[in-house]
């Protein structure tokens, strides 16, 4: 019931108007299949608090209707997005979604929420908590050209990079991405993403649930890259750090 009143009333109708069942995602599993009752419920209200916090109401608004683009990208006749909305799904694997898009329409998706740093063993005061890591079904040739078109690049590390943009925008110092058998989808037994091979190449360590990093994630030195590789890898970065940049210059515009 406090629940109910809290999101009835203020900037708070901001999410309840737009996601009618908003409030009772916290009851049912939600990130990781480890956080009990009482995690989950905390979690969702530093959420939901810190996005009001630091965004405006318009951008708030826009986020929870339809959506707003933060990064776009044009290669010949296709043109990629990025695009930042709330969950409207039931999954509970986030309560935002950052999703690449190929003229419009989605081909990969990436799910979080923001959360206090102490939840997944931090200091920090919040940090980034990635729960869903996906590519569109079906979409799979669309993905293949996508990543050819962003420079060799595969959509969900572009993903990535945006991700780290929206956690540097709002000062959000820590990035965990979870774990593979603690990932929501395992709970049907579908393997469908490699969350161990795709965090474990990426970010520093594992801690219970979550990988984790700090924001900017850092990377190998290029020392340590070979000689035939690196003017590749310089490539690549260079585009990530535009991607990153992109998406900080636009929500810096919508900070309060």
């Amino acid at each position: 019931m406090a629940l109910v009143a809290r999101f009835s009333s203020g900037r708070y109708q901001l999410f309840k108007a737009n996601i009618p069942k908003l409030i009772t995602r916290y009851t049912r599993e939600y990130l990781s299949k480890s956080f009990n009752v009482p995690d989950r419920r905390k979690i969702f209200l530093f959420h939901h608090g810190f996005m009001l916090e630091k965004f405006d109401d318009d951008f708030l608004s826009r986020v929870a209707e339809r959506g707003v683009n933060i990064w776009k990208h044009v290669n010949g006749d296709d043109k990629y997005s990025i695009r930042i909305s709330m969950d409207r799904s039931v999954c509970g694997e986030g309560d935002l979604v950052l999703e690449f898009r190929e003229n419009g329409a989605g081909i990969f998706d990436m799910s979080f929420t923001f959360a206090p740093g102490h939840v997944v063993g931090s200091e920090a005061a919040s940090a980034m908590l990635v729960a869903r890591v996906q590519g569109r079904p079906n979409r799979f040739d669309a993905i293949r050209q996508a990543t050819k078109a962003c420079g060799d690049i595969f959509p969900g590390h572009v993903l990535l990079a945006a991700a780290e943009g929206v956690a540097a925008a709002v000062s959000t110092r820590v990035l965990c991405g979870v774990s593979t058998d603690r990932q929501l989808s395992s709970r049907w037994g579908i393997a469908r993403f490699n969350y161990d091979g795709f965090w474990g190449d990426l970010l520093e360590e594992r801690q219970g649930d979550w990988y984790s990093a700090a924001v900017p994630i850092p990377r190998k030195p290029l020392a340590e890259v070979s000689i035939a590789h690196r003017r590749r890898t310089k490539r690549k970065r260079r585009f990530k750090d535009s991607v990153t940049g992109q998406v900080r210059q636009s929500l810096a515009q919508h900070l309060r």
